[in-house]
C-alpha cells in the first residue's frame, strides 16, 4: 500500500476506515479524493458544552419544512439535515437520479439516498457543491451554509476535532453502526449517518458515515467537507470533487 505523510489520506471507491487520527479511505470510483485531515487532541470540559448550548426557535424553508435549531458556543445551527428542493428565490434544484447524468453535471443538483424519496424525511437531501455555491442560496433567508472556519469554530468549542464528533453524533446503534465511538450528542447537533453519493453517481455507507459540505472551495474542482464516522470520536476535514453528494447544515447569519 502507498505510504502517505502523516495527516494525509485518499478517497477511492470502497472505504476502509480505522479508528485512528490518520484515516485512510479507499474509493476508486470517486475520482476526487482527500489529501488533508485536520485533528486536534485538545479537550474542553463537558460542562462547558452543557452550559452554552440552548434550544432556539425553529426555522422553516421555502418548501415548508421545519427545522429545529440549537445555539452551540455562540452559533445557531440546524439540528437536522437540509431537505429543501428549491432555492430561496423559488427556482427548483434539479433532482438527478441517473448515475451518468450526476457524474457529468456541472450545475446545481440534488438527490435522495438510493433515489428513495422517503429517505429525505429520515436523512435529509444530498446536494452537489454546485448547489452549495449557487448564489440563489439553499438555506432560508437569514441563514447560510457554514464555511470551513465556522465549522472549525464549532469543533474547537466542543474540544477540538479529535473529540468533537462524539459530542455531535446521535447516541446508540439504531442508526449508527456499532460501535458509534464516543457518541454522547451532548452538543445537541444530532448528526446521523446518511452516507453519500460519489462523483460517479454511486451511493455508499449509509450507516457508518455522514458527510457535510462547507461553503469553502479548495481548488478548481474541489471543496472542503467534514465527515463523522461510526468508529471514530472525531471530525475530519477533507477535499472532495464538486460532484459528490453530501448533506448540508445551515448556520445563522451574524448581525
Amino acid at each position: 500500500m502507498m505510504q502517505l505523510p502523516k495527516g494525509y489520506f485518499i478517497l477511492p471507491e470502497a472505504l476502509l476506515l480505522k479508528r485512528y487520527l490518520i484515516v485512510i479511505i479507499l474509493l476508486s470510483l470517486a475520482g476526487g479524493g482527500c489529501s488533508r485531515c485536520n485533528s486536534d487532541k485538545s479537550k474542553a470540559p463537558a460542562s462547558n458544552v452543557e452550559e452554552k448550548h440552548v434550544f432556539s426557535n425553529s426555522v422553516t424553508d421555502i418548501d415548508g419544512n421545519n427545522y429545529q435549531v440549537k445555539s452551540i458556543g455562540g452559533q445557531d445551527w440546524f439540528t437536522e439535515n437540509l431537505r429543501v428542493t428549491r432555492f430561496v428565490n423559488g427556482d427548483p434544484i434539479p433532482e438527478i437520479q441517473d448515475k451518468q447524468t450526476w457524474e457529468k453535471t456541472r450545475t446545481a443538483g440534488r438527490c435522495n439516498f438510493d433515489n428513495d424519496p422517503s429517505s429525505a424525511i429520515r436523512l435529509g437531501t444530498l446536494y452537489n457543491w454546485h448547489a452549495v455555491a449557487d448564489p440563489r442560496n439553499l438555506c432560508p433567508k437569514g441563514w447560510h451554509i457554514p464555511s470551513e472556519q465556522e465549522w472549525s469554530q464549532l469543533t474547537q468549542f466542543l474540544g477540538g476535532d479529535a473529540v468533537a464528533g462524539g459530542k455531535m453524533k446521535s447516541q446508540g446503534n439504531d442508526r449508527w453502526a456499532w460501535p458509534n465511538s464516543g457518541a454522547t450528542n451532548e452538543s445537541g447537533f444530532n448528526a446521523i449517518p446518511n452516507g453519500y453519493r460519489s462523483n460517479a453517481g454511486i451511493f455508499y455507507v449509509l450507516d457508518t458515515y455522514t458527510f457535510f459540505w462547507t461553503s469553502t472551495g479548495y481548488s478548481g474542482e474541489e471543496a472542503l467537507s467534514k465527515f463523522l464516522q461510526n468508529d471514530y470520536d472525531g471530525v475530519t476535514t477533507i477535499e472532495n470533487n464538486h460532484n459528490f453528494g453530501f448533506s448540508v447544515r445551515c448556520v445563522k447569519d451574524r448581525d
